[in-house]
């Protein structure tokens, strides 16, 4: 019972590791303005065997209608949901880190291109 479970799990672990794509904005000259306050992140969430874990380290803010542009998708998908995660610059301050996209590739929760 006990290879059995290990088995499953470590398959689960091949399924869940083949669904993660990274996704890279070739155009990331497009400018998006904030819709809300939002915190940005060290990191994104890292995918596990079964689960996906936590978001890392807050690193700073952006407040409402701050404008960004985005350097980096990234598609984390587990047996229980799929969520996107963009690497943005801060058009102001320069300061780069990643913040929750939505699941979603078309619309964002949080940002609204500039047109």
């Amino acid at each position: 019972m006990t290879k059995m479970l290990l088995i499953v799990v470590f398959v689960l672990g091949l399924t869940v590791n083949g669904f993660a794509q990274k996704i890279s904005d070739k155009d990331n000259t497009t400018v998006y303005v904030t819709t809300t306050d939002i915190t940005v992140r060290k990191t994104p969430p890292s995918k596990g065997l079964i689960l996906i874990s936590g978001p890392g380290e807050e690193i700073f803010k952006l407040k409402k209608d701050d404008k960004v542009i985005v350097l980096e998708r990234k598609v984390i998908e587990s047996v229980l949901s799929k969520t996107i995660w963009i690497r943005i610059q801060d058009q102001q301050s320069n300061k780069e880190g990643w913040m929750y996209w939505g699941d979603k590739e078309k619309e964002s929760v949080n940002l609204e291109e500039v047109k």
